[in-house]
């Protein structure tokens, strides 16, 4: 009987498979700031290749800056971005 192949041989005849990105967000924020939805923003892009993450800066505040506001609008522009970037469209806001 002949001997096996030595694995090294069998890895070389295996077809490469394609790369595969799973993701999936969630938001969880302080409990003093849930009435407002926290923060902080998210995305997993429809493009399938992209996410992001924008952290509030909770000290803007002070300044009249919604740390929320700008966070959510950063990622929406991030999603937008990297959607037009795969030729496919945007997976549709909270607020859509």
């Amino acid at each position: 009987a002949a001997p096996a192949p030595a694995p090294e041989a069998e890895a070389a005849t295996q077809q490469p498979q394609p790369l595969r990105f799973a993701a999936a967000e969630s938001i969880c924020p302080h409990p003093e700031k849930v009435a407002k939805g926290g923060e902080d923003a998210c995305f997993v892009g429809a493009c399938g290749t992209a996410l992001g993450l924008a952290d509030g800066v909770g000290g803007w505040a002070e300044d009249g800056v919604d740390p929320a506001e700008y966070a959510r609008a950063l990622v929406a522009a991030m999603d937008e971005a990297a959607a037009a970037a795969a030729g496919v469209a945007p997976r549709p806001g909270e607020d859509e």
